[in-house]
């Protein structure tokens, strides 16, 4: 969808068009928190995309090294309806009213754990949400999905740490670092993209695997950096890549 509005915390945008709606001129009062019940991101987002089985998508997908925006927060994403029958929201029109974050796991069940670096990467982005539409920053207003409709999401995910890390205006958060030099550099990640463009807006066919060795030259994009390679542009964030040596 085009013009779409994320916070400007996203290490990157999904190119994938995702389940959305109309929020029906309702103003945006609440955030539910979710889990992703994999450990897998790209499983979780997958199931998002539109004209897929699942009919359900989130505004956001929280890693502990990620913010990544996948429907705008101008649109209705399809996470807290309630399946139906009995499973009758607790709140009027959840999804026209709310934004949904979604948080990666680092275990599978039962216990569904959430890396503290996610859950600290949630509380920024709740608390820029909170701070954006004057959303008081407390619990009647962040909710887990099981506050909503009847569910065991969000897992084990504290929602309470969650506000209680927001309310301290991410000074427990964890921020994203770049590298900033020219050199030879390797993937620690299981893979990195490539994009046609600095902004990560045109996703190329290309990509590094994990050990795959690259030079590049950064180039600064707003407060962070991006490499700049004969490939196209990759992220520079040092949880993705490690350095290797300075070239000149």
């Amino acid at each position: 969808m085009a013009g779409e509005v994320y916070s400007k915390l996203i290490t990157s945008k999904n190119p994938k068009v995702m389940n959305a709606s109309s929020r029906n001129g309702l103003k945006i009062d609440r955030i539910i928190i979710h889990h992703n019940a994999t450990t897998n991101k790209n499983t979780a987002m997958n199931t998002w995309v539109q004209g897929g089985p699942a009919n359900t998508s989130a505004h956001y997908e929280v890693t502990p090294t990620e913010i990544i925006g996948c429907v705008g927060e101008q649109y209705a994403a399809w996470h807290a309806g309630g399946t139906g029958g009995s499973d009758v929201p607790r709140i009027a029109s959840p999804n026209q009213r709310s934004i949904g974050i979604e948080n990666l796991n680092s275990t599978g069940g039962p216990g569904w754990k959430v890396d503290p670096k996610t859950v600290a990467n949630c509380a920024r982005l709740v608390a820029d949400i909170c701070k954006r539409y004057g959303i008081p920053l407390d619990r009647k207003h962040v909710l887990g999905h099981n506050e909503v409709t009847a569910t065991a999401c969000p897992g084990g995910l504290d929602v309470d740490e969650v506000v209680r890390l927001a309310k301290k205006g991410g000074t427990s958060v964890a921020k994203p670092t770049y590298y900033k030099a020219k050199g030879l550099y390797e993937v620690i990640a299981p893979q990195i993209n490539g994009y046609r463009d600095i902004g990560f807006k045109q996703k190329r066919a290309v990509r590094f695997v994990k050990g795959t060795r690259f030079y590049a030259e950064p180039e600064k994009y707003g407060k962070i950096t991006r490499f700049k390679t004969s490939m196209g542009y990759f992220s520079s964030n040092k949880a993705f890549v490690k350095f290797i040596k300075a070239i000149d």
